[in-house]
């Protein structure tokens, strides 16, 4: 009860960050896909933590080696960079803000901490969500890790 509570908390206090008002049923349900993500992650799910994202090959991953175009090819490179759960150690999303960019899509920043044996990873990501059949999905990412 105290992680939803906390939720509702996050979801007031961001919803109004933007320069369009973003409705709480529309920040629910993306808060709600990228703890799906986490938790998926946590797990060692990669293919779980794929569900976030629009099964397409129009979606773009930017990272510190460039762009990759594509739902396989944003796959592949979890499954290369993140190949066993030493690497992939225990993720945790900070949401800093939610701007609506019109009614079916919506960017978001945020960050990111990995606790990991090998040495912890942080940074920040910028995420640009599209609404299609009433669902919420990442179509670009950007993160970049920070030192």
């Amino acid at each position: 009860m105290t992680n939803y509570k906390f939720l509702i908390f996050l979801l007031l206090t961001f919803s109004v960050c933007g320069q369009t008002r973003i409705s709480l049923k529309d920040s629910i349900s993306i808060v709600k896909v990228l703890k799906f993500q986490e938790d998926a992650w946590n797990e060692g799910n990669i293919n779980k933590f794929m569900e976030g994202y629009l099964k397409s090959d129009k979606i773009v991953f930017t990272g510190s080696s460039g762009s990759i175009y594509g739902w396989e090819e944003t796959k592949k490179r979890y499954l290369n960079n993140y190949s066993n759960r030493t690497l992939m150690g225990n993720l945790k999303f900070k949401i800093i803000n939610f701007q609506k960019l019109s009614e079916h899509i919506i960017q978001m920043q945020g960050s990111f901490y990995l606790k990991r044996k090998i040495g912890d990873s942080k940074g920040f990501f910028s995420l640009i969500w599209k609404k299609e059949n009433e669902k919420w999905f990442i179509i670009s990412d950007h993160t970049s890790v920070s030192k």
